[in-house]
């Protein structure tokens, strides 16, 4: 018959196996969640941080058209008043830039500004723009036709209203965007932030669970080889005392079938 401390020690390792199985399939589990919930999160985040620099992007594009189109306003004015004084046609390369660049900056600065209060800015600056062209090319045509003092009393007649008016208009806009643009660059840095911090948390976690893990397993595996070193004693033992006993010893498991015995007991019986 079987000895009931063996089976005891077989219902505790077969306990211990499957508290093992279940520590491994537990941390595994956990390790994958943490995983799936990081990568989606950082996903997202990653994704509203592309679309924060694409932001950040527009604006600094916004601001820098803006300069452009005013620098072009100014180039326009500077080649009229240019040829208005001298009557040389080579002066009125700037303004020829000017007209033949800013209907496609005025679009570009549009398209790219889509804020309904900055619409309706563009499209006044837009009209004002186009305004003082065709004031510009009045003039030239003017001192072509009539001379350099028809001209000049033309000129003197508006001096710098119409700049003005397109000066403040574009630094309003600036102004604006410049704004516009610190807070998205802030709420990129928080966010950045924010992406970073939860990356971290999520490795630390994983590293204390794989710690976890690691300390509760080498602890079963600890106990697995003392108990296995404590039979492996303990049969030793038996084989010994077995071996020393003088009458023939024999054991049987629960179906009857012989698992261990000492050499008198093989002597007995005539056995090799």
């Amino acid at each position: 018959m079987m000895d009931p401390k063996q089976n005891t020690s077989n219902v505790a390792d077969r306990a211990a196996r499957g508290r093992l199985l279940w520590i491994s399939a537990g941390s595994v589990l956990l390790l994958v969640i943490i995983a799936f919930i990081a990568s989606v999160v950082v996903s997202r985040e990653l994704r509203i941080a592309r679309e924060a620099y694409a932001d950040i992007v527009n604006s600094r594009e916004t601001i820098e058209e803006l300069a452009a189109v005013l620098s072009s306003l100014q180039d326009a004015e500077t080649g009229e008043r240019g040829y208005v004084i001298t009557g040389n046609e080579t002066f009125l390369a700037p303004y020829q830039s000017a007209v033949a660049q800013l209907p496609a900056r005025l679009e570009r600065l549009r398209v790219l500004d889509r804020d309904p209060t900055s619409q309706r800015q563009v499209a006044e600056l837009s009209a004002q723009a186009a305004t003082q062209l065709q004031f510009l090319r009045n003039v030239i045509e003017l001192r072509r036709a009539r001379g350099f003092t028809a001209a000049q009393e033309k000129v003197a007649a508006q001096t710098g209203r119409r700049m003005d008016q397109l000066r403040q208009l574009v630094g309003e806009l600036s102004t604006r965007e410049t704004q516009r643009l610190e807070q998205r660059i802030s709420d990129f840095q928080r966010r950045s932030a924010r992406s970073d911090d939860f990356v971290r948390g999520s490795l630390y976690a994983a590293i204390l669970l794989v710690l976890i893990a690691g300390t509760l397993l080498v602890r079963d595996t600890r106990r697995r080889i003392q108990a296995e070193a404590a039979a492996q004693e303990a049969f030793d033992i038996m084989s010994a005392t077995m071996d020393n006993v003088s009458e023939g010893v024999a054991v049987l498991d629960a179906e009857r079938r012989l698992t261990a015995w000492n050499g008198r007991f093989l002597l007995l019986r005539g056995l090799d």
